[in-house]
């Protein structure tokens, strides 16, 4: 049996640094990655050639996370496309219920690691549908618009 095809994650970030670091750890990691600064272009990349995960940063220039989560939610191309939060600025009990409505299925606190990362990727892309926040990070153990990525 020829093994699996590596799994399709997005990142998406305004901050390209940060965007190209992740996206690089998550390399390592054996994920397909795409990665964009810009929430509307990430909205029609997905839309054409959806994801497994979103890893989505929520404070972002231009249209937010929570803007975009909710693009993707309303969207029947889309709205299956389970999609993590990422954040430095607000915590999951701020924003649970946003979170919620948004269709996000979990939250990592920036900063965190590659690991923590894969962990909730793994979560989401297997899990059978029933949305929940757990929150990660801050040290707990748990169309490519840059070309590189880490943490």
């Amino acid at each position: 049996m020829p093994p699996a095809a590596p799994a399709h994650v997005m990142v998406v970030d305004d901050d390209a640094d940060l965007l190209a670091e992740i996206s690089e750890a998550l390399r390592e990691h054996g994920f397909r990655v795409s990665g964009f600064t810009d929430g509307e272009r990430a909205f029609r990349s997905a839309a054409r050639r959806p994801p497994q995960a979103i890893l989505l940063d929520l404070k972002m220039r231009g249209c937010s996370g929570f803007r975009l989560a909710d693009l993707i939610k309303k969207d029947p191309r889309t709205n299956s496309i389970p999609v993590i939060a990422m954040t430095g600025y607000y915590t999951q009990q701020e924003h649970e219920r946003l979170m919620k409505i948004c269709g996000m299925r979990a939250c990592l606190l920036k900063p965190f690691t590659a690991e923590v990362a894969v962990q909730k990727l793994e979560m989401v892309i297997k899990a059978d549908g029933a949305p929940s926040l757990p929150v990660a990070g801050r040290g707990e153990a748990e169309e490519e618009e840059t070309g590189e990525g880490g943490i």
